[in-house]
């Protein structure tokens, strides 16, 4: 069994200033709320599935909090960085099969991130999906040789999605 705890001390939504509880209730898929454990300094995932390795990194910390409580229902391991100066530090400690970067960071542009994480032979093999809130982006994406974009704020059934999908065409690569 995979356990996954997650600290949501009193993070409040910057659009509406509401508890990020609210937002983890849309998140939460009904029928399986018994695999997840309210406590007062967070939330325990647990479930039996095998877990798929993803890193985003983004410095915004409830959106990364947000995808890490999504991900993690639908069966993945998520870790997070919050500066770019880490990411390849954590990429050698963690070894994700996925990289989901914003493109818009306080210390760098993640097209630039993904230019030099596809030209290093020790991680190109990693795809990466790339997620920003601005969608004049969605066709540039590639230059940087990303697998994916996706436009924030994001479906979370297509988000998953397009997760999945990368995940299953690699598989299918390996065969």
């Amino acid at each position: 069994m995979n356990i996954l705890f997650i600290s949501i001390a009193q993070i409040l939504d910057p659009r509406d200033g509401n508890s990020i509880y609210s937002h983890l209730a849309q998140v939460l898929t009904p029928g399986r709320k018994e695999d997840v454990k309210f406590y007062q300094n967070g939330l325990i995932f647990a479930n039996n599935n095998p877990m798929k390795k993803i890193l985003v990194l983004d410095d915004n910390s409830e959106m990364l909090l947000l995808v890490k409580v999504l991900l993690s229902r639908y069966g993945y391991l998520v870790e997070s960085v919050t500066h770019s100066s880490d990411l390849v530090k954590k990429i050698k400690q963690f070894d994700p099969g996925l990289l989901i970067i914003d493109i818009h960071l306080e210390d760098g542009d993640g097209r630039d991130i993904c230019k030099n994480l596809k030209a290093n032979p020790l991680t190109r093999h990693i795809p990466v999906i790339l997620f920003s809130g601005d969608s004049s982006i969605s066709t540039d994406y590639r230059e940087c040789d990303a697998d994916d974009f996706i436009i924030k704020p994001f479906d979370k059934k297509i988000f998953v999605a397009n997760v999945k999908k990368i995940f299953d065409r690699n598989t299918l690569s390996l065969i």
